[in-house]
């Protein structure tokens, strides 16, 4: 839901709405002859659709795309990295193992499980050169554990399936 500021009818301020997505749906349909008018109550303000002049993104809320558009440069460019990497230098990230380990266990694996997981990641990343996470399933005899965390499941279901996707459809 987007922030917006609203200019209206004979006021010389704008408006500040907060999640204002579905005004701006009615608005826009208004405009467009498909809804007619009607009442509307916002922020202190309560007048017709047809009392709204123009929506524009809140300043903040501009500077929050901004910044996602920067994390998800900065992401990009960390994945073009780890593609750049060898396996050995792959197989020594041990982050993903690490926290499929704690979901399962509740606590960090220990120097003899990250030398275990070390190995079948130089394994896995010598035969899938253009994955960055390891296929989790291969953890299976060093993890152990019977139910791994729901939060930190969905994660590395999320995490396994944009790789597998990026592997065959953007490298």
């Amino acid at each position: 839901m987007a922030s917006y500021e609203i200019k209206l009818t004979g006021h010389n301020d704008l408006l500040l709405v907060e999640n204002g997505d579905s005004l701006k749906s009615d608005w826009e349909a208004y405009k467009q002859k498909k809804k007619i008018d009607q009442p509307i109550s916002i922020a202190g303000f309560t007048g017709m659709l047809s009392d709204i002049r123009y929506f524009r993104v809140a300043q903040g809320a501009q500077s929050n795309n901004n910044s996602a558009m920067q994390v998800s440069k900065e992401y990009f460019d960390e994945l073009h990295k780890i593609r750049k990497m060898d396996a050995r230098e792959r197989a020594n990230r041990i982050g993903f193992f690490s926290l499929i380990f704690s979901g399962f266990n509740g606590n960090l694996p220990d120097n003899e499980e990250i030398g275990l997981a070390k190995e079948v990641q130089k394994k896995f990343f010598t035969e899938n050169p253009r994955r960055v996470h390891c296929d989790p399933l291969l953890f299976k005899e060093i993890i152990g554990g019977q139910k791994c965390h729901d939060a930190i499941l969905r994660l590395v279901e999320n995490v396994v399936r944009q790789d597998k996707f990026a592997e065959k459809h953007i490298y």
